[in-house]
């Protein structure tokens, strides 16, 4: 029995995932694994059988939980700073939240 190409797709994202480090492709990832994942539990063959087994479908669905749990999970902490680099006081009240991956826009 051949792959479906929903299933080639799956796998092809499934490879993919540890090598990017983008949180938010990452998001995308999860989001499309898991649509993905529901289209291929629902594919029949003619006879009305399930295309892919069940072991299948649950593997495939814990490796995508896997992946959902590390973006939950915030792998640094983030720093408070001030607009002038200095640690925030109180009587200043212009702190900004830093996240290492952005790049910070003065307005």
């Amino acid at each position: 029995m051949g792959l479906r190409r929903t299933e080639i797709n799956l796998r092809r994202l499934l490879e993919a995932v540890p090598h990017q480090q983008n949180q938010s492709k990452l998001m995308h990832y999860v989001a499309t694994l898991r649509e993905q994942l529901d289209q291929l539990a629902e594919e029949r063959t003619p006879e009305g059988l399930p295309r892919v087994s069940k072991a299948m479908v649950n593997d495939y669905s814990e490796k995508i939980e896997v992946t959902a749990a590390i973006l939950a999970v915030p792998s640094e902490p983030f720093a408070w700073t001030s607009v002038s680099g200095r640690s925030p006081s109180k009587a200043e009240g212009k702190s900004i939240y830093h996240s290492p991956g952005l790049r910070s826009r003065f307005v």
